[in-house]
């Protein structure tokens, strides 16, 4: 499906394209676009995903991959915040995945997912290496003082391009209610 924007002061727009889209309406393992998912139609991708765990705690690690590849090319730097603490982390060098911060767990407060946004500009390049700007945040109790968030950049140091994200739990599975859509921006 594809979204057009009207143009305005003569600009022109090749607009939104939906290259994945789902929800989870039972637990599943991974959230998997599987092989090319991910068409290499448009020039940039935003990635949007909401993320709990049912693991018997509070809180759930949890990964992603591009390409099903986890031969020790990822990269992220964060910045977290977290009450009036802030603090900068390198989470992953020459790693086989990207980390993400945590997760709401099945025992957290019911109905809490952690929000996911991911930019990766030229996704479909053959040339370039893929940088990532990523936004998350979570929470497993609002009756708490427990909420964070970070941004991060990362890099996924392969030159191949994304045709496909996999999204997986650290004990997991995968809540229902789960989800990640991937746009598609601007034309190849």
């Amino acid at each position: 499906m594809a979204l057009t924007p009207a143009s305005s002061a003569g600009a022109t727009s090749s607009g939104v394209t939906v290259l994945y889209d789902t929800t989870l309406s039972a637990t599943a393992a991974t959230i998997d676009t599987g092989a090319a998912g991910i068409a290499a139609s448009c020039r940039h991708l935003l990635v949007i995903a909401a993320l709990r765990s049912t693991k018997a705690a509070t809180t759930d690690t949890a990964v992603f991959t591009f390409n099903a590849d986890t031969s020790g090319v990822y990269y992220k730097e964060l910045v977290r915040g977290f009450g009036a603490s802030v603090g900068a982390v390198e989470a992953a060098l020459a790693a086989a995945n990207i980390p993400l911060e945590a997760v709401p767990g099945g025992t957290a407060t019911a109905g809490l997912f952690t929000p996911l946004t991911l930019f990766i500009p030229n996704y479909a390049s053959s040339t370039v290496k893929k940088a990532i700007n990523g936004q998350e945040g979570y929470t497993f109790d609002l009756a708490s003082t427990h909420v964070e968030t970070s941004s991060f950049i990362g890099y996924y140091n392969a030159t191949t391009a994304i045709s496909r994200m996999t999204l997986t739990p650290g004990t997991g599975p995968w809540a229902a209610g789960s989800s990640l859509t991937v746009l598609g921006l601007g034309a190849a």
